[in-house]
């Protein structure tokens, strides 16, 4: 689930936020995974997502990460938050995503706890973007 999208950031800045984001208190909660989506651009499916019930714990664990990057000068991420796990990525050659849509409108998987979150760095290459984990934060 990403909480908050930074873009590029230098080594120094990073590093702080690294750092501040080990302050962040808040209890381990229970994640929910209801449905399926996906997101378009300009009319062309982009991405399939399976939807994450929104939780008072997912939004204060996000708004706190907000209030984090803002206080450190990044700035504010203007998209409405909509929590999802993305499932697939898109392109022209994809072909149709209905069917899939359609079969697991329903998705409801067995809850599970959220205990940790963790800071990532994207590398773009030529196939796609490669995550690489910073650091890992334990929720209580």
């Amino acid at each position: 689930v990403t909480l908050r999208f930074i873009g590029d950031l230098a080594r120094p800045d990073a590093n702080e936020l690294a750092e501040a984001l080990a302050t962040i208190r808040i209890a381990s909660f229970p994640v929910e995974i209801e449905g399926v989506g996906h997101f378009e651009r300009k009319g062309v499916a982009r991405a399939v997502w399976a939807r994450v019930k929104p939780s008072a714990p997912l939004s204060t664990l996000k708004k706190k990460i907000d209030r984090l990057c803002q206080g450190l000068g990044h700035q504010d991420d203007h998209r409405q938050f909509q929590p999802h796990i993305t499932l697939a990525r898109l392109n022209m050659s994809s072909g149709p995503i209905g069917g899939f849509l359609a079969r697991h409108a329903d998705l409801h998987p067995p809850r599970f706890i959220a205990a940790q979150f963790t800071l990532f760095e994207s590398h773009m290459g030529g196939g796609g973007s490669h995550y690489e984990a910073v650091a890992d934060y334990p929720l209580a």
